[in-house]
């Protein structure tokens, strides 16, 4: 006992002594926008007379560190629309405005580091999802979707919206333009909106909101959309001319070594973007491209699932929320087993992700039908081959997804997907499904889903489901989920990364908030993995403990102990030509994290893992270092190093990541990017952006993947060998 005495001794938990300041009387956080007969230039300014007429928030209560306490810096937000835009003018204070953190002027660059403003706007008022538009200092723009009370930030949604800044001796101010062309919402004579601004304090690691909520509510407490403030008066708005047209030119030239193929390189497809109605949108599109997408990273996995990579392709993210249908996600755990009856990287993509398969069209509708949200997609992909004279490796397919969801009382809500893989004039998957989310009390909530699968060849035994109850509150966090899928339940625009089982998940956190001392969070974690056959026989068995623990910087520490257990019915080949044999395996190993302030211009993070793995032993090291000398200027290095030893055989894995990034303005960047793998690739790729309008793009791409070893046929390459340089030009009409 005495390493944890000595432990909460550090902590230094709160005592009545540490009591803050009285929050305010209670206020309404009901805000009325008024129309602005004049609206303001958007150039970061505040000009005087600008937003005399606009609202007023003001008043911002901390979430972080001192739940409950005002704001140690004022923020003021004023608010006013017209006809085709909402528009936010906001007042950042600072007494000591030489201490202001901005760094990040790359589109949707990570901002947890720096000085930030963000606006979330709830347009259905659904309590549960968001639009998100933040900023900093510099006038960046970030943006994405919050689904489900902030359990998933998706920032690779771009909107088109305007937005600037200016540092001054006083702080900062910010202006934003936010088109209703790019939100969608209800069909009213009057919208009414849930609203909440955040504002965030680098080098005190502070969050305030306007409308404030209780860290009382959970990890996710900042995105608690049911706690939202009010926007209304917004009426006459109107979404533009109804349909928004993006052709895209590319030109070019490419060499592909291993297909030994090469020339110019000249194609051209559009999407288009058809408003039927303020709540109810089509996307269509033909000859899609992603030419300017973001390479995936390579990673080492040792563990018997799937690699879950996220979804970076734009056409894919409008909506997402809506698609999902899948058990719920946890922070502290890695991605990659949890299982989701529609994942979009399945279409476009061959099963490993390595290579891209062209999508030849088709069309998304996303919306509201009498008060239900509607979800409606249909892509077709070519047939495709991995080289000369190879059979097809998939014949020409549609993917095809239905989905419609109910919101009900109290953030819940009820939902029905269908959905349909296969050849096009030839037999095809299809799952059916139904799906809920529940909020049982303010703390409490359960989720689930039950489908099944229609496959040719394959009958019984043919069910998912999976269903769980959440706790969640500001000192605890219990999560207990069970999932069954069947041996013959398939669903091929989905991630299922092990059918034919049942686990068992229970997630259990004690959480820690010191008002004084070295530590600003603690987090005590144990988990329990569960798996079994059909049958009940034991196929694999996790217990996890973990000690994370956070200064009152940005740096921390982490401990993690695993003790596993893995019966393996027939041979698990964890690297190329090291295969493990069947049979019982039982093995611990130990976890050791660190990272540094990242609010300073040098952060460093370090890992090590060591111990037994299956009938041998594994050291694993990461190092991570990334530098940020000036505004725009990002350079980051990382470094893996894994070495496995079994009776199988031995490995060695090594990979390096090297990233430049520079920024001259919101709308001017530059990337080059580096990826070496010790005895197989290297890939870099450069790529130039101009935003030189909303919504309209110019790049220039440069990649070039050197394959370091091509006769060995166990090499596992992400992408085809080859150089490729093109222009991609995006017009706007």
């Amino acid at each position: 006992m005495r390493p944890l005495r000595a432990l909460l001794a550090l902590l230094v938990l709160p005592t009545a002594a540490a009591a803050r300041e009285a929050v305010p009387a209670a206020k309404s956080y009901a805000l009325i926008a008024p129309r602005l007969a004049q609206p303001p230039v958007v150039d970061g300014r505040l000009a005087a007379g600008e937003w005399d007429a606009a609202a007023l928030l003001d008043g911002f209560i901390q979430l972080e560190p001192h739940d409950g306490a005002p704001a140690t810096e004022g923020t003021e937000v004023r608010v006013g629309y017209d006809t085709h835009n909402l528009y936010l003018g906001i007042r950042g204070w600072d007494s000591e405005a030489d201490k202001l953190v901005a760094n990040i002027l790359t589109r949707d660059g990570d901002l947890s580091y720096d000085d930030a403003v963000e606006v979330i706007l709830d347009t259905y008022r659904d309590a549960r999802s968001g639009f998100l538009f933040a900023t900093n200092p510099l006038g960046v723009q970030v943006d994405g979707l919050v689904r489900n009370e902030g359990e998933e930030v998706d920032l690779d949604w771009d909107g088109i919206w305007r937005c600037a800044a200016q540092l001054d001796p006083q702080g900062f101010t910010v202006e934003m333009a936010v088109p209703f062309s790019t939100l969608r919402f209800r069909a009213a004579p009057e919208q009414v909106w849930g609203i909440n601004v955040v504002r965030s304090i680098a080098r005190k690691r502070e969050t305030s909101l306007w409308k404030p909520i209780s860290r009382d509510l959970g990890y996710y407490a900042k995105y608690k959309v049911s706690q939202f403030g009010q926007l209304a008066g917004l009426e006459g708005i109107e979404q533009g001319s109804g349909h928004r047209l993006k052709p895209y030119l590319i030109a070019g030239w490419e060499n592909r070594t291993a297909e030994r193929s090469g020339g110019e390189l000249l194609d051209a497809g559009l999407d288009l973007k058809v408003n039927l109605g303020s709540d109810l949108v089509a996307d269509f599109t033909y000859n899609t491209d992603f030419a300017e997408s973001e390479a995936d990273e390579q990673v080492v996995n040792l563990t018997r699932f799937p690699v879950l990579f996220p979804e970076k392709r734009e056409f894919f993210l409008e909506g997402a929320n809506l698609f999902y249908v899948g058990e719920r996600p946890e922070p502290y755990r890695l991605p990659g087993n949890e299982t989701f009856l529609f994942w979009s990287r399945r279409i476009g993509l061959t099963d490993d992700g390595r290579r891209e398969i062209p999508v030849l069209g088709g069309g998304k509708l996303v919306g509201e039908l009498g008060g239900v949200r509607v979800g409606v997609l249909s892509l077709t992909t070519e047939g495709h081959a991995y080289g000369p004279g190879e059979a097809f490796a998939e014949p020409r397919t549609n993917y095809s997804m239905v989905r419609l969801k109910r919101e009900l009382a109290g953030g819940s809500s009820f939902g029905l997907v269908g959905l349909s893989t296969g050849p096009s004039g030839g037999d095809s998957n299809r799952v059916a499904g139904a799906d809920w989310d529940l909020h049982l009390a303010e703390k409490l909530q359960s989720r689930g889903f039950l489908a099944r699968s229609f496959t040719p060849g394959l009958d019984g035994d043919d069910w998912a489901g999976t269903a769980d109850l959440f706790w969640d509150s500001k000192h605890s966090r219990f999560r207990l989920a069970y999932t069954d899928l069947g041996e013959n339940f398939r669903d091929e625009l989905g991630f299922v990364p092990r059918p034919g089982v049942r686990y068992l998940r229970f997630d259990s956190n004690a959480v820690l908030w010191p008002e004084e001392g070295r530590f600003r969070q603690a987090w005590f974690t144990y988990d329990l993995d569960y798996y079994t056959d059909r049958h009940g026989a034991l196929e694999t068995r996790i217990h996890n403990l973990q000690a994370n623990t956070f200064l009152q910087s940005s740096a921390g520490l982490g401990l993690k102990f695993y003790d596993q257990t893995e019966v393996l019915d027939e041979p698990f080949e964890v690297h190329p030509g090291v295969v493990i044999p069947p049979g019982g395996y039982h093995f611990q190993h130990y976890f050791f994290g660190f990272q540094t302030d990242y609010t300073e211009p040098f952060g460093v993070t370090g890992r090590l893992a060591v111990g037994d793995y299956y009938d041998g032993r594994l050291l694993q090291t990461y190092y991570y270092a990334a530098y940020r000398p000036l505004a725009g200027l990002y350079t980051a290095v990382n470094y893996e190093k894994t070495k496995v030893e079994l009776p199988a055989g031995d490995f060695t894995v090594e990979l390096f990541l090297g990233e430049v990034t520079y920024s001259s303005s919101p709308r001017l960047s530059t990337r080059l990017w580096v990826q070496w793998s010790k005895e197989e690739s290297v890939r870099s790729k450069f790529l130039f952006k101009w935003n030189y309008r909303p919504g309209a793009d110019f790049y220039l791409v440069y990649e070039n993947l050197r394959d370091l070893d091509p006769l060995n046929p166990l090499r596992r390459l992400i992408g085809q060998p080859g150089r490729t340089l093109l222009t991609k030009t995006v017009f706007l009409f």
